[in-house]
C-alpha cells in the first residue's frame, strides 16, 4: 500500500502532540538546570547551555532517525570542550560546534560512521569514567564555595581544593551535601517527578532568600560569577567569525568530539531502541546529529549529542513520537523567555550537585562489575583509559585504549586454531582429531595428518602455522586442508610456499585438500600448489586424500574428516 505524503515525511497529528505534551514537558523542565551546569561544565557560559539544548533538541528531533533521542550539552563532551575552552576562550566554542557538524556530516557521506564501533567497551567505558572523574573535578570550587584562579586547569583546582581550605563555605558544601543527597535517593522516593527541577526551585528560593538578607548565611549563586547572566536566547545569531581560530589543536578537537558525539548518539538511539522495541534509522540519525551540531553552533551554541538519561527520562515519561523532542525544546524557549533571569539564582552547589549526579549515572557500574568477573585484562585497561582521561586528555585515553585493544586482539588471533586428524595405516589403531597444540606435547602418533586451517591465513597466522608444521617429527604424509579458511592475503599465500616446501624437507609428503572456489584462484598462483597439481596431490576433500594415500576405495565421507572444524 502506498503510504500517504504524511506519512512520508513523518508529519505528527495532533494526537502525536497531545500524547507526548507530558513527556516533552518533563524532559523540558530538566533540559533546563541541566544545561545550564553542563554549559559551564564545557566552559561554556550557562546561556550557551540552553541555546544548545533548544536548537540542537529541534534540529536533531526534525531530521534526526530516532523518536526518542534528547540532543543537547553532555557530560560526555564537558572533558574535551573544557580544556578547548580554557585555552581558546568560549567565544571559540560556536565554531567548535559548526565544525563538529560538518565533520559528523562528511563521515555519513563516506559512511566512516560505521568503523566507530570498532572502538572497544572497555576504552568507551574508561572514557566514560574519566570524563565522568572530570565532571567532579570541575566543579571543586562551586562545590566548596571558593574561588579559584580563572580558567585554572583541573589539577589546579585540585591544588588549590586542598591549599586553600580557609575559603571553604560550610553552606556551600551543606547545600551541596543535601542537594545530592536529595538527587540520588529522589529516583525511589518520588520517581514521576523531575529532582532536577525541584532541588533548582529551591535552590533559587534558599539563595534569593540569602541575597535580600532574610536567611544568615551567603550562598553564591550563578548570578555572583556570571554578571551578564540574561535570557535572550535569540542574541547570538551567528557568531562572531574575528573569535576563529584555525590550527592543529582545533581540528584535532573537532575530530574527538566528533567521534565521541557521534558514539554516544548511536548508542543513546540503540539503547532506546532496546527499551521500547522500536528501530531507529541509522543515516538519518548521523544527518539530524549533524544539522543539530551546526544550527546549535549557528545559534552561539556548542557542540551536542545525544544525552543518555534524558533518552532515558523521555521513555519512561511516556514518549512515543520525535514530537516529544520538539515539546522540550519549545518547553525551554518558553521559560527562557519569560523565566530565565530567576535561574541567575541558583546557588552553585547546586550546580555543582546536580553535575556531579549527573558524572554518578554515566559510570556503569554494573557493566564494569562484569568486566571484572569476566575480563580482567579489559578491565585494567578501562582504568588506564581512565587515568589517562583524567590526567592527560580524553582523546589521548580513547587512543591508546583502542591501540592496546588492538594490539591485543592481533596477539590473539596470531594464535592461529587448527586441528589435527591422525590417521594410521594400520586397521588395528583408530583415527582420532586433536587440537594441533596437544598433537605436539604428545607422542605424534600416525601415519597420515590432515592439518587443518582455520580462519584467515595472513601476515599475522601464517608464521604460526609455519612453526606448527615445522615441529612435526618423523617421515608422515601431510594433507593440508582448507575447508574452514575464509581469507588469505598475500603474505598468506607467499608463506604457504614456505609451508609445503618445509614439509617436504622435513621428509614429509604433501598433498592438499578442500579448497574454495573463492580461494582457487589465489593458490593457483603458487608454484609449490601448481607442482602438486600436475603430481595429483590435490583433492576434492580430506577423505579422498586419505583414501588415496591407503589404497582403499572410497564409500563414504568421513565426518571425522570433514565435519566444521571445533573451537
Amino acid at each position: 500500500m502506498q503510504k500517504s505524503f504524511k506519512e512520508v515525511l513523518n508529519i505528527p497529528s495532533f494526537f502525536d502532540f497531545k500524547s507526548n505534551l507530558s513527556s516533552g514537558i518533563t524532559v523540558g523542565l530538566v533540559n533546563i538546570p541541566l544545561s545550564l551546569a553542563l554549559g559551564i561544565a564545557c566552559g561554556a557560559t550557562p546561556l550557551q547551555g540552553i541555546i544548545t539544548a533548544i536548537w540542537a533538541g529541534i534540529f536533531s528531533s526534525l531530521l534526526g532517525g530516532s523518536k526518542f533521542n534528547i540532543l543537547g550539552p553532555t557530560g560526555a563532551l564537558s572533558g574535551l570542550l573544557m580544556g578547548f575552552a580554557v585555552l581558546n576562550g568560549a567565544e571559540t566554542l560556536p565554531f567548535m560546534a559548526i565544525a563538529v557538524g560538518l565533520s559528523i556530516f562528511i563521515c555519513y557521506l563516506f559512511k566512516w560512521y560505521k568503523y566507530i564501533i570498532f572502538i572497544p567497551v572497555s576504552a568507551i567505558q574508561g572514557f566514560t569514567l574519566g570524563v565522568a572523574i572530570l565532571l567532579v573535578l570541575s566543579q571543586f570550587d562551586f562545590i566548596l564555595g571558593t574561588v579559584f584562579i580563572e580558567n585554572a586547569d583541573k589539577l589546579s583546582k585540585i591544588s588549590q581544593a586542598f591549599t586553600n581550605n580557609i575559603s571553604i563555605s560550610l553552606p556551600s558544601l551543606l547545600v551541596f551535601s543535601i542537594s545530592l543527597l536529595f538527587l540520588l535517593t529522589a529516583k525511589k522516593i518520588i520517581p514521576k517527578i523531575p529532582a532536577a527541577i525541584l532541588i533548582s526551585g529551591i535552590g533559587i528560593l534558599v539563595a534569593y532568600l540569602s541575597e535580600i538578607g532574610i536567611l544568615n548565611f551567603k550562598i553564591l549563586s550563578l548570578n555572583n560569577i556570571y554578571s551578564d547572566f540574561e535570557g535572550n536566547i535569540f542574541q547570538n545569531i551567528l557568531p562572531h567569525f574575528g573569535h576563529l581560530k584555525i590550527n592543529k589543536e582545533f581540528f584535532t578537537a573537532v575530530a574527538a568530539v566528533s567521534v565521541v558525539a557521534i558514539l554516544e548518539t548511536l548508542i543513546s538511539a540503540r539503547i532506546a531502541t532496546e527499551m521500547t522495541g522500536v528501530k531507529f534509522n541509522r543515516k538519518k540519525e548521523m544527518i539530524g546529529l549533524s544539522m543539530a551540531n551546526i544550527f546549535s553552533g549557528l545559534m552561539g551554541g556548542i557542540p551536542a549529542t545525544a544525552a543518555l538519561a534524558r533518552t532515558a527520562l523521555n521513555i519512561k515519561s511516556g514518549a512515543s513520537h520525535y514530537v516529544s523532542a520538539l515539546i522540550s525544546s519549545i518547553c525551554v524557549i518558553l521559560v527562557s523567555l519569560f523565566l530565565f533571569d530567576y535561574f541567575r539564582f541558583i546557588p552553585l552547589a547546586v550546580i555543582g550537585a546536580i553535575l556531579t549526579n549527573v558524572a554518578i549515572n554515566m559510570i556503569e557500574f554494573e557493566h564494569i562489575k562484569g568486566m571484572f568477573r569476566l575480563d580482567k585484562v579489559s578491565f585494567v585497561l578501562l582504568f588506564v583509559v581512565a587515568i589517562l582521561t583524567v590526567i592527560e586528555d580524553p582523546i589521548v585515553g580513547i587512543l591508546v585504549g583502542s591501540l592496546i585493544s588492538l594490539l591485543r586482539f592481533v596477539s590473539t588471533i596470531s594464535k592461529s586454531h587448527a586441528e589435527i586428524t591422525v590417521v594410521s595405516y594400520s586397521p588395528e589403531i583408530n583415527s582420532f582429531r586433536t587440537n594441533i597444540l596437544n598433537y605436539l606435547e604428545g607422542e605424534q602418533e600416525g601415519d597420515i595428518l590432515c592439518y587443518r586451517f582455520a580462519g584467515e591465513l595472513t601476515y599475522i597466522t601464517a608464521p604460526v602455522h609455519l612453526d606448527y608444521i615445522s615441529n612435526i617429527k618423523g617421515k608422515k604424509t601431510v594433507i593440508l586442508s582448507f575447508r574452514n579458511l575464509y581469507f588469505m592475503d598475500i603474505e598468506g599465500l607467499q608463506n604457504l610456499n614456505e609451508i609445503i616446501s618445509t614439509l617436504e624437507k622435513n621428509g614429509h609428503e604433501v598433498a592438499v585438500s578442500s579448497i574454495s572456489e573463492t580461494l582457487l584462484p589465489s593458490f593457483e598462483r603458487n608454484y609449490n600448489f601448481r607442482q602438486l597439481d600436475t603430481m595429483g596431490l590435490v583433492f576434492e576433500s580430506a577423505t579422498r586424500a586419505v583414501n588415496y594415500f591407503k589404497g582403499e576405495q572410497i564409500l563414504e565421507e568421513s565426518n571425522l574428516l570433514e565435519e566444521p572444524i571445533t573451537k
